[in-house]
């Protein structure tokens, strides 16, 4: 005696086109239903400051980097054309605050960000001076505080250091 459900399974596999058919437009659903979701603006994450970038003229492109500890035998580029290691190691364990030095924000924190594995990071900013500091673990390197000048039109480079114990 012959399975009934098996039967029908081996008929589904057969009808391969069909299948097809049906899967695709499932696909096509749902791409048009996650499309319209992203269009309801306002309910998301804000953009990550490498993606706000892009969309902006000026800002900061900058690195972090760990000054001092072990020395390297052979000092290799930096990512982005950074410099050499001589300068220390990319160091992507901090936060960097960015606070503005002038204008009407003045002494306020306008900007918090994690540098990628690398070390690397770009945020948009308006034309201003702004103080970076990285944040670090009690027990972690000493943080260094770099000034930079963002001008219009620019993205503005900053080594980050911090000092190994």
């Amino acid at each position: 005696m012959t399975d009934r459900r098996h039967t029908t399974r081996s008929h589904a596999m057969q009808s391969g086109p069909a299948l097809t058919a049906a899967a695709t437009t499932v696909a096509v659903v749902a791409f048009a239903a996650l499309a319209l979701a992203s269009c309801a603006g306002g309910t998301g994450p804000s953009p990550s400051p490498s993606v706000t970038a892009a969309r902006h003229t000026s800002g900061i492109r900058g690195i972090v980097l760990l000054e001092g500890g072990p020395y390297i035998a052979s000092p290799s580029p930096l990512p982005a054309g950074f410099g050499s290691g001589r300068q220390g190691r990319p160091y992507p364990f901090v936060t960097v605050q960015v606070t503005a030095n002038s204008g009407a924000d003045a002494g306020r924190v306008v900007a918090t960000l994690k540098p990628d594995r690398r070390g690397l990071f770009t945020i948009a900013l308006q034309p201003g001076d702004y103080v970076l500091e990285p944040i670090v673990q009690k027990a972690g390197p000493a943080p260094v505080q770099s000034t930079v000048a963002v001008t219009a039109g620019t993205f503005a480079r900053a080594v980050v250091l911090v000092e190994a114990p």
